[in-house]
């Protein structure tokens, strides 16, 4: 058994991929993992420097028959990538022409009535950029830049950061450093929020930003 050392944008269906596994579940739910999991209650979550135990594989055999044949398929790894797309108030951008591209791949069809969009995609998948029509013509449009498997944990600030900005309370950087901007950004959420009306970064703030971002 060796251990992998999590980099950004990792998580354990890209991580099984590298590693020739068919499914995700079977490095999340080893034995080996259990204390990480117990951290991670995500499995599309990781940290950056997280440790993963990777068990050996087993060898299968086959014998044939001389002058014989058979088929032999390889399983791949596809994720489902789920984006909503809403407004400051947290409208859904429904019914909206968008574009998705992945690798070089396009991806197109409409927002459904909450503003979601689902595409199944590799695992190995890094990035992609979205793109959404905001009139028939498709002469106006926003696009954002997509870092798949880079949302760090809730309960770091950097996963914090990810969470505010991605709800449009403009952090400016998500490095884990607690600046003018996201203290700022913390406060606007925690107003909005029910919260205590300060600028201080607790564990009822990180559970609640989870909450409203939903995962």
């Amino acid at each position: 058994m060796k251990t992998y050392k999590v980099k950004k944008g990792d998580c354990f269906s890209s991580i099984a991929r590298q590693n020739g596994f068919h499914d995700a579940n079977v490095l999340y739910t080893d034995s080996a993992n259990a204390s990480l999991k117990g951290q991670r209650d995500n499995l599309h979550i990781l940290h950056k420097g997280d440790k993963v135990k990777i068990p050996d594989k087993e060898s299968k055999k086959m014998t044939l028959a001389p002058e014989s044949s058979a088929g032999i398929s390889v399983k791949g790894i596809i994720c489902e990538l789920k984006v909503v797309v809403e407004d400051f108030d947290g409208n859904g951008f429904a019914d909206m022409a968008y574009c998705l591209e992945i690798g070089g791949e396009k991806f197109e069809g409409k927002t459904d009535s909450s503003g979601l969009i689902e595409t199944k995609i590799d695992a190995g998948s890094m990035s992609a950029e979205l793109t959404i029509y905001l009139d028939k013509d498709k002469k106006n449009s926003v696009c954002w830049p997509i870092d798949i498997g880079g949302l760090a944990p809730h309960d770091e600030i950097e996963g914090l950061q990810a969470r505010l900005n991605n709800l449009g309370y403009a952090c400016g950087n998500e490095k884990g450093k607690n600046d003018k901007s996201t203290k700022k950004a913390v406060n606007a959420f925690k107003k909005n929020n029910g919260l205590a009306d300060d600028d201080v970064i607790d564990q009822a703030t990180k559970d609640k930003a989870r909450s409203v971002y939903g995962f």
